[in-house]
């Protein structure tokens, strides 16, 4: 049997429990962080390891229902393929499908930046043709207005094809149009760059999606870590005084989750990438506050 691939929980850290919400017979029910607490006390070890990984589709739709089924996961990813080759009432079906599949109300999300990053862009007979521009281009053409409103729009299409969260927008700051991350941010300072991450968040979860900042805690101009290792040597002070400014200002507008980087950053732990260390684990729940 082919192996599914699995996306650890521990980077991607949740915030608030807008996600807590369970599925019993197929009836939707809120529920408050006591109830919340009562749920997961009733559950075994495997329910719970199950619940910390959001995992890849695997093969057909079927079998992916089949694999949701059988491990009942916290959620699932999907990219570019996952969109392909289906109308969107089909593709409806198939997302309520996987959710029916799930005892537990199940996160389906998807990378929805814009420009480079786009998995809606993958079939535009779901969107009806709509054109994604990058945070760059929308703050170009419209300013903070303009990425606001996009992010708000995006979020729309996103709640109607029954994906529950974006992992964006991108909080990451760069001005060197040559480094990795440039182009997926939108070429501000942190400041400006935070004024908008704010209301962004607010206009992506207005619309009933998760918003997910990233890539904490900061790219900066370090290099690409889908290719290989990328490491920085700045100060925990440098970080606290720039990058951590658009992360700060989602959490405080109420950003459900942050998303975090691959990247080593040696000034606060030089043993594991930032993904995996506790102690930017601990940074992002203690200091930082989600």
């Amino acid at each position: 049997m082919r192996k599914i691939f699995l996306f650890l929980v521990s980077i991607f850290i949740f915030g608030g429990i807008n996600f807590s919400t369970v599925v019993y017979a197929k009836n939707v029910h809120r529920i408050n962080n006591q109830q919340l607490k009562e749920v997961i006390s009733k559950m075994t070890l495997s329910q719970k390891i199950a619940q910390m990984y959001i995992i890849t589709t695997k093969g057909t739709q079927s079998e992916t229902a089949t694999a949701i089924k059988q491990y009942q996961p916290g959620g699932i990813i999907l990219f570019g393929n996952d969109f392909k080759n289906q109308t969107k009432q089909n593709f409806i079906a198939n997302m309520q499908n996987y959710k029916n599949q799930a005892n537990l109300s199940l996160i389906i999300g998807t990378d929805q930046e814009g420009g480079t990053v786009s998995r809606l862009s993958s079939n535009p007979s779901l969107t009806n043709n709509k054109t994604f521009a990058s945070p760059q281009q929308l703050y170009q053409a419209g300013g903070r207005k303009g990425v606001v409103k996009a992010a708000g729009d995006t979020a729309k299409i996103l709640n109607s094809l029954q994906i529950n969260l974006n992992f964006a927008p991108v909080a990451d700051v760069s001005t060197d149009p040559n480094s990795f991350i440039y182009e997926r941010s939108l070429g501000l300072d942190y400041k400006q760059t935070a004024h908008i991450i704010k209301d962004e968040v607010a206009q992506i979860q207005k619309n009933k999606v998760a918003a997910s900042l990233k890539h904490f805690p900061g790219y900066g101009t370090a290099g690409d870590t889908h290719t290989g290792f990328a490491t920085t040597t700045r100060t925990l002070t440098n970080f606290e005084n720039n990058d951590f400014l658009p992360f700060k200002a989602g959490i405080k507008a109420g950003a459900q989750t942050v998303l975090v980087s691959h990247i080593f950053v040696t000034s606060i732990d030089s043993e594991y990438p930032a993904s995996l260390s506790p102690k930017i684990h601990q940074l992002l729940r203690k200091k930082i506050k989600i």
